[in-house]
């Protein structure tokens, strides 16, 4: 899962229930009218790595990373309730069917991601110059993965004096 991915995934998602979504920051200038800001905040590693068993021939297995990411919303030249509207949806089935359908996994590698923790809607206006600029900003927490191939070869025997420090071991393989 990359953070391009990740935002552009929940952009297509509000953009199908109906608004407006960008991804923020952007080289882009600022749309005109009402819409919702899609931007990335912290990323923290959620426990430890998970470490699967050795490898046998030819077989392919991976380290896993679990990932918690903060996604933030900003609803430009709104009163909050589009951001309602979506924190609503935020925990229903399809959401889950449309983060499924639009992201690649494989029985080996989850290539989605999850909702986890659903903050509060809180007012970001501003003034800029003689004009106001009314805005909202919500986060939520998304989890996902990252992943690192895992080339560890099971040991077959292991032979040596552990007084001379000489051991010898043998992979499979």
């Amino acid at each position: 899962m990359t953070v391009i991915t990740l935002l552009s995934v929940i952009c297509q998602w509000i953009n199908s229930l109906g608004y407006k979504a960008i991804q923020s920051p952007s080289d882009n200038p600022a749309p005109s009218g009402r819409y919702i800001a899609v931007s990335l905040g912290n990323i923290n590693q959620h426990g430890d790595m998970f470490i699967p068993s050795p490898v046998n021939d030819s077989q392919k297995k991976y380290k896993g990373i679990m990932n918690v990411a903060q996604i933030q919303l900003y609803e430009v030249e709104g009163n909050g309730e589009w951001l309602r509207h979506i924190r609503n949806r935020l925990e229903t089935i399809e959401v889950d069917e449309f983060i499924k359908s639009h992201t690649k996994s494989t029985e080996e590698l989850d290539n989605s991601f999850t909702i986890w923790e659903i903050g509060e809607i809180t007012d970001n206006s501003s003034q800029d110059g003689a004009y106001w600029i009314n805005q909202k900003t919500m986060t939520f927490d998304v989890e996902f993965m990252d992943y690192l191939e895992h080339k560890t070869e099971r040991i077959n025997s292991v032979e040596g004096n552990l007084n001379n420090i000489e051991i010898e071991v043998e992979h499979y393989g």
